[in-house]
């Protein structure tokens, strides 16, 4: 379980080409999209092979309009949050805490603050900012 490589979107990076020449032109078979703004699952949907997932992860607090000739043309599927239950949620943090699950946080003081959002508005930063007191 795992992924063979992961992309981070940048200004500079033309996504679309980047995963095309990764994947040789058939696309990739999972996006997570951390933004949940109707042009990233409009962007997932274009990135996908045939029977892809999007994982919409944020979710920006409006109304999206979810493209449906894409979604059957490449019978994608698409998944919302959900966190189960205490025992699964339990799991997850054994995993965590294991090493089984890798996460990629930036951790900054409060000191450093706007440096933290001088590298998230140049995308610089992958993963998570996190800001500690």
């Amino acid at each position: 379980m795992g992924a063979d490589f992961t992309v981070s979107v940048n200004k500079s990076l033309d996504i679309r080409n980047e995963i095309s020449r990764i994947t040789k032109g058939n696309g990739v078979d999972v996006v997570l999209d951390t933004v949940g703004l109707e042009s990233t699952l409009n962007l997932a949907g274009t990135l996908l092979n045939k029977n892809g997932a999007i994982v919409m992860v944020g979710l920006f607090g409006k109304e999206i309009t979810i493209p449906l000739f894409q979604t059957v043309i490449k019978e994608y599927q698409l998944y919302g949050p959900l966190w189960g239950n205490f025992n699964e949620l339990r799991e997850v943090v054994d995993l965590a805490k294991t090493g089984k699950v890798k996460h990629r946080i930036q951790k900054f003081r409060l000191s450093e603050v706007n440096d933290a959002i001088e590298l998230l508005h140049g995308g610089n930063i992958t993963g998570r900012a996190v800001i500690i007191p």
